[in-house]
């Protein structure tokens, strides 16, 4: 995804956040798929707050542990809560 799209999307999904967004115009882009490459302290949080908007979000990252970790809901950076990490349409995983 270029990076255009990515600004797009990322501030799309923040108005949604804070309600700025009406509830119809979020229909019209439910089927897209979105992923986040690493999920260090910047990828997890960004995953986690598109997750909240979208249904199809996929986390990816090549630490097979911290996939583990994550599946589970243990975040050794401490960016998020547990409940967080369970609560949102997030999937991790280390296979693209």
């Amino acid at each position: 995804m270029n990076c255009i799209v990515y600004k797009k999307y990322f501030k799309y999904a923040l108005k949604f956040l804070k309600g700025d967004i009406n509830p119809l115009i979020h229909k019209t882009v439910r089927h897209y798929n979105i992923a986040v490459i690493g999920l260090g302290y910047v990828g997890l949080p960004l995953a986690l707050a598109f997750a909240k908007v979208f249904p199809n979000v996929t986390g990816f990252d090549l630490n097979e542990k911290k996939v583990k970790e994550l599946q589970a809901g243990i975040d050794r950076t401490g960016e998020t809560e547990p409940q967080e990490l369970c609560s949102t349409s997030l999937s991790v995983t280390t296979d693209p």
